[in-house]
């Protein structure tokens, strides 16, 4: 048996709309993802207090604190700009190139950094949507849901 499918703008039209819903549904969790994560890391530092505990600053407690929030931001001259432009797509959301750029250099990356017109920048934009750390679309990039946001050394 063989079924046709036949392609009219009202189609496209309607695809298109269902795609939008759910690219604001995929945004709209990912704020949700971060908020319970933020909660979960919270947790044991709640639990401390309440029973009257000192929460410990070294050994296991500090591995603990360091896997569940970032540190922060090193100097502007040490930071990466894969990592400050993973951070600025955390914090902000769905962002342009050029929005991604000012948020950098409001971050404190050094102008120079960013390479003539901004070529660096394009190029670790390129370079974290092919390892599938980020995805473009229309324009616009916004960081995939449960990919670290923190160098690996």
């Amino acid at each position: 048996m063989l079924t046709q499918f036949v392609i009219t703008p009202e189609t496209a039209r309607e695809l298109e709309r269902r795609q939008q819903e759910l690219q604001q549904k995929m945004a709209e969790l990912q704020k949700e993802y971060a908020v319970v994560t933020q909660q979960l890391a919270a947790i044991p530092l709640f639990l401390a207090s309440v029973n009257g505990e000192q929460q410990p600053v070294s050994g296991e407690a500090e591995a603990g604190r360091a896997q569940s929030r970032p540190d922060p931001m090193p100097p502007a001259g040490e930071i990466s700009l894969p990592l400050a432009v993973k951070r600025a797509l955390q914090e902000y959301g769905r962002m342009s190139a050029v929005e991604i750029r000012e948020a950098v250099i409001r971050a404190g990356v050094p102008r120079e950094k960013l390479g003539a017109g901004g070529s660096y920048l394009y190029t670790v934009l390129g370079r974290l949507d092919q390892r599938g750390h980020i995805e473009r679309h229309r324009g616009r990039y916004f960081l995939v849901p449960g990919v670290a946001i923190e160098e690996t050394k």
